[in-house]
């Protein structure tokens, strides 16, 4: 007998299968809404870092500094606009092929810290929330709701 004969097996659906095979638990939220916090927040210094103080005249505070601050022509300062998308989007990967729940959490949890990171500049934490959540946007529309959708095809006529 073949598969398409084969009727005793049905399809199920992911969110089902999710909630059966891993159930969710209160630390699924908190801790990776901390590590995407952490995370999120480490991000907005590190692009202050690069982008402020790594020109030819070095920051005297690395991690508090709210007087005049400018940019010293820092050629590695650009490179740092680009960490957003490697901080973000492989941990945001990793941790939603665990359990979607964990991923949900550490979205939410970077978007915080980026704006927690407002500490160091204004721009670079609205610019790590508002690329956080465009990534988020973007990664879900192609993985979560196509993979959904695929449980609903069905094939009508038999294979010759």
């Amino acid at each position: 007998m073949n598969d398409y004969e084969n009727t005793s097996h049905k399809a199920i659906d992911p969110r089902e299968q999710d909630k059966i095979a891993k159930p969710t638990y209160w630390y699924d939220w908190v801790v990776f809404i901390l590590i995407g916090g952490f995370l999120g927040t480490f991000n907005v210094w590190l692009n202050w870092y690069m982008y402020f103080c790594t020109g030819p005249v070095p920051c005297d505070h690395l991690l508090w500094h709210f007087g005049e601050l400018s940019a010293n022509d820092s050629r590695l300062g650009y490179w740092g606009f680009f960490i957003v998308p490697f901080l973000f989007t492989i941990p945001a990967i990793i941790f939603s092929n665990m359990k979607r729940v964990r991923g949900y959490g550490f979205v939410i949890g970077y978007m915080t810290g980026g704006f927690i990171g407002m500490i160091w500049s204004v721009y670079l934490g609205i610019y790590t929330s508002i690329v956080a959540g465009i990534l988020f946007l973007i990664m879900y529309f192609i993985f979560w709701k196509i993979w959904r959708s695929f449980t609903k095809f069905t094939i009508d006529e038999k294979p010759k």
